[in-house]
């Protein structure tokens, strides 16, 4: 059974740990995308990897941790 996580970008985080847990839970939410002996997995492609990049270089951000630019969650 597969389960995927409904993730909606906020926009009342304001703090670094609100922020952080939340890019957390995205990145989780396309763990499946990375898991190369899940039996759903297809290699992901540059869009996809793109997306967990820019979600992991959100810290990185000039306006973290109150003004992120959340990236758009390809299909």
């Amino acid at each position: 059974m597969t389960y995927h996580l409904t993730l909606a970008v906020r926009d009342d985080l304001t703090t670094e740990s609100e922020v952080r847990e939340f890019r957390n839970y995205s990145l989780i939410d396309t763990d499946i995308w990375a898991i190369s002996d899940h039996p759903d997995f297809v290699a992901m492609s540059a869009e996809r990897t793109s997306y967990r990049q820019k979600l992991r270089d959100i810290p990185e951000q000039a306006g973290f941790p109150t003004d992120i630019a959340w990236p758009t969650k390809p299909e």
